[in-house]
């Protein structure tokens, strides 16, 4: 993520910019994932679909509501309540999560051939991969704007 896609928030309040990242990234997430995962399911049986993506998807969607939910009953209630210096260890467990989900999307690009369907597949595939591509970068990032904004700045508050 580059700096000017998080300038306005560099000086915000930190409830602020919690309330950006919950609206733009958590609720878009799911919103990704329940467009998605029907697309999935509904492509699975098609020729040459790959056959780990569906498990692979649902799996990526069980360890992502997992960290968002951590984030949202944990990290960021200690933020707003201005404990943030006293929340660096969430912070480091949030960036090794961070760590991983990268990892994943790594492995989504291998599965799915970075995100290239074959020339005559249905539309549904088409979308479906869409659909990916846009939560990969979406996901991108929100990590980027936690870990370069919003966690050192809650540090040094």
């Amino acid at each position: 993520m580059t700096q000017e896609k998080f300038s306005p928030f560099q000086t915000a309040p930190l409830p602020v910019v919690i309330g950006h990242i919950l609206q733009r990234y958590h609720e878009v997430h799911r919103q990704q994932f329940a467009q998605l995962l029907p697309l999935a399911e509904a492509c699975a049986g098609l020729p040459d679909f790959p056959p780990d993506l569906l498990p692979f998807l649902h799996t990526f969607e069980r360890d992502l509501e997992s960290h968002l939910q951590k984030e949202e009953q944990i990290l960021f209630p200690m933020i707003h309540a201005g404990m943030g210096s006293q929340a660096a260890m969430p912070m480091r467990v949030m960036r090794m999560e961070h760590d991983n989900h990268q990892t994943a999307l790594q492995r989504l690009s291998e599965l799915t051939q970075d995100l290239t369907p074959p020339e005559n597949t249905s539309d549904e595939w088409r979308q479906l991969y869409e659909i990916i591509r846009q939560f990969r970068d979406d996901l991108l990032d929100h990590i980027a704007i936690e870990n370069e904004l919003l966690f050192p700045r809650a540090l040094r508050e």
